[in-house]
Order: C-alpha cells, then sequence, then structure tokens
C-alpha cells in the first residue's frame, strides 16, 4: 500500500472512533478497561514455515506492529516445550539463544522474573516441576498432548507437603525460590544456585537423596552446590526447627508434590498472567490483589492492565489442539503504540483462541522465527522502531516443527 492510500485509511479509520476510548462495562469491584476496536489493517503477510506452523505478520493503522504464529498441534512433529535460560531457574538468556540451544524453529518470551531471574509462576519442563504454582494463570501442555490455560491452585501457592518418618507433616511453600521466615521450601540442581545457607540465617537445610534418604542436615551452614538428581529441604525460622526435629540421617523425608489441579497430568508448564479470554469471551481480572483477583500487587495491575503496552500473549482453541502466540510492538510511537489487553483478547479470539493469557510483556515480548527477532524489542527502540534490543528473560516457550520436543507429546 503506497503511502497516499495508507493515509486515507488511517484518517477513515480514526474518523469512525469516538471522540474518548469507550469504557467497558464492569462489574462491582473490577476496573473500568479501555475497550478501543481494533484499527483497520493496513498490510498483512502469511507463511507457512513447516505444516502446522504459520506465521502471520500485521499491520494496523494506530500503528500496531503484530506477529502472530499459528501452532497446530494435531500435524505430526509440531510440539512446544518449556525452554529456561541456561536449562536452570536463575539467570536470564535471551529468546533467541534459549531457541537456538535447543533448536527450536520458533520461540516466544514467557514468565516474569524477579530477582536473580528467578521464574514467578508454575514451570514444567519434560514432566518435571521446577516452579510452584502460583495463583496466577499458567499455559500448559498435558501428556495427553491437550493444551490448557487454567490456574492449578486456588490459593496463594500450592498444597504440596513433606512428610517425615514419624508421619508428621510441614507445608512446602515453594519450589526454587526465596525462602522467608519460617517458610520450608525445595530446591533441586535446576535451581542453579548453592542452597541460601546462613544467607537466610536461621536455617537448617536437609539434603535428600534422588530416593528421598537424608544425606545430611545443617543449620547455618555456608551455601553449598546442590547435587545433580538431589533435592534440599530448607527451612527457615520455625520451619527449620521442624525439620531439625523431625527429620534423621539415613531414613526417608517423602515428598507429595500436589496442588488443585493435579500436576501429574502436566508434561510442559510456563506461568504468567493474567488471564484476558475465558471461554471466548474477555475475562476482567479484578484489580485488587488475591484473593479477589490473580496474584500480582495492584499497582502494577492498574499499570499493566490499562495502559496500551507492548505485550506477548499465548491462546489456546477450545479442543486444546491449536496454540496462538502473538507479541504486539509498542512503546515506539511512529511504528507501534502497543495494545490494550482487551484488543490483545479480541486478536487472541480473531485467530482461534477460546481462552487466553498474557505473557510478560514490556521490553520482554519477543517472538523468534528461524533464528531471526521478527519483532521489534521496546527497550532501547527509536520512535520510528529502529535501534531496538532483545531482552534477556527468565524463560521462552519453543516451537518445533519435524519432530517432538524431547520424545514429549
Amino acid at each position: 500500500m503506497d503511502a497516499k492510500a495508507f493515509l486515507v485509511a488511517f484518517i477513515l479509520t480514526v474518523a469512525a472512533l469516538p471522540a474518548h476510548p469507550e469504557q467497558g462495562e464492569a462489574p462491582a469491584g473490577l476496573p473500568f478497561y479501555p475497550d478501543v476496536p481494533l484499527m483497520q489493517t493496513v498490510s498483512e503477510e502469511r507463511r507457512e514455515i513447516c505444516p502446522g506452523l504459520t506465521h502471520i505478520h500485521r499491520v494496523t493503522a494506530d500503528p500496531m506492529n503484530i506477529n502472530v504464529l499459528l501452532v497446530d498441534l494435531t500435524v505430526p512433529g509440531v510440539s512446544l516445550r518449556t525452554g529456561l535460560s541456561n536449562d536452570v531457574v536463575a539467570g536470564v538468556e535471551t529468546v533467541r539463544s534459549i531457541a537456538d540451544r535447543h533448536g527450536a524453529t520458533a520461540a516466544i518470551n514467557g514468565d516474569y522474573w524477579g530477582p536473580n531471574g528467578i521464574e514467578q509462576g508454575l514451570t514444567v519442563v519434560d514432566g518435571e516441576i521446577v516452579m510452584a504454582p502460583k495463583a496466577r494463570s499458567a499455559f500448559a501442555v498435558l501428556k495427553d498432548g491437550r493444551a490448557v490455560i487454567d490456574r492449578f491452585t486456588d490459593q496463594w501457592t500450592w498444597q504440596a507437603r513433606v512428610i517425615a518418618p514419624d508421619g508428621s507433616e510441614h507445608p512446602i511453600t515453594l519450589m526454587n525460590s526465596e525462602v522467608r521466615d519460617d517458610w520450608l521450601c525445595l530446591y533441586t540442581s535446576r535451581f542453579g544456585l548453592p542452597t541460601p545457607g546462613r544467607t537466610a540465617s536461621p536455617v537448617t537445610e536437609v539434603f535428600l537423596t534422588p530416593s528421598g534418604l537424608v544425606a545430611d542436615i545443617v543449620t547455618d551452614g555456608p551455601p553449598r552446590r546442590i547435587p545433580r538428581d538431589g533435592r534440599v529441604l530448607v527451612g527457615r525460622g520455625k520451619a527449620g526447627e521442624w525439620l531439625r526435629r523431625n527429620a534423621r540421617l539415613w531414613q526417608v523425608m517423602r515428598l507429595d508434590l500436589r496442588s488443585t489441579r493435579l500436576l501429574d497430568d502436566v508434561w510442559q508448564a510456563i506461568g504468567a498472567g493474567p488471564l484476558i479470554l475465558k471461554d471466548g469471551e474477555f475475562h476482567q481480572d479484578s484489580l485488587k490483589p488475591f484473593p479477589d483477583g490473580e496474584e500480582f500487587t495492584p499497582d502494577w495491575k492498574k499499570e499493566h492492565y490499562l495502559l496500551r503496552q507492548p505485550r506477548s500473549a499465548v491462546g489456546v482453541s477450545e479442543d486444546g489442539r491449536k496454540v496462538v502466540l502473538i507479541t504486539v510492538d509498542g512503546r515506539q510511537p511512529d511504528f507501534s503504540l502497543g495494545i490494550y489487553q482487551k484488543q490483545m483478547a479480541d486478536l487472541m479470539l480473531e485467530f482461534g483462541a477460546s481462552d487466553a493469557m498474557d505473557l510478560d510483556s514490556g521490553g520482554s515480548a519477543t517472538m523468534v522465527i528461524e533464528g531471526k527477532v521478527v519483532n521489534h524489542p521496546s527497550d532501547g527502540a527509536n520512535p520510528d522502531g529502529t535501534g531496538g534490543r532483545e531482552r534477556a528473560v527468565a524463560n521462552a516457550l519453543l516451537v518445533f516443527c519435524g519432530r517432538a520436543a524431547n520424545g514429549g507429546p
């Protein structure tokens, strides 16, 4: 489309809009969300990357720069996998690097992350639970090959527990994450860092063999490397006292990693959220903290939910056999303004999703296809879309063509 045609399309589209964005009807206690319709498409290109994987690049009159991946899990050899930064929890790595290391055809950034690059929600790799679920939405591929979006716990965290030789129990608060006062947390070699040791004093650490036998009990010792295939129970304060009373050398401490939804069914999972589309309808999360809404702070929700932002999102079809991945660039006003949350839900619905959720967004929003970043990340970007750089992130959702990811479904 030439410049004159673009200008005409832009003027016609803007003229059709109300002077101010409509405010969505919201139930009591929920925010009024900007209900701005998607503007006219200026250009669109479609390309089949492989059977079962299609890339769509769309530019709208706002302007918005949109990249979409349509993934058909019914096609043999097309699969999805969770890719961790450097194959561990701690640390960050670019989406392109994660995809290259795993030989993935395409990828999109995944979960939010905090200090030390540690993911914040449910994370499962090839059936191995790496991070515990929280009261946030998560995308998962089940062992029967279906994709789902769900909250895998109806509480703040999961309902996991450790069972001592005498039958007494203690909750396991989180996994491979920060241990706070009176918490008992589980660490594995996937953590990628030493145990907290005396930096979390008063703390007791119980080192387990792969079969669950107690190999060592240490109180306020130095941080230690976590043995390959081993696990470490770390308790602070009252949780540490419980470990000292109940752990016995060369006796079994049994782990029951349960949650509201059965985690044994999950083959791959990446947390993030919030849910933005449910059963084909826009889903509006409360601005209030958990338990009224998903487990994010109200201030973060106001900025993320109600403003135009660069965004990444994942959606699934009603039968769980098709997955939609979308990035929309933003913070580059002459190139791409960003997208409202409800507009992203509308896009997901257009491309066949029944349920959808946000992934980490802002400068993290990245899509990679065949070794190339196809969107324009906002970090360091100029208003015209030039000069941006890819941000290192905690994990990515990887797409494979022609082979199953690590022998999975």
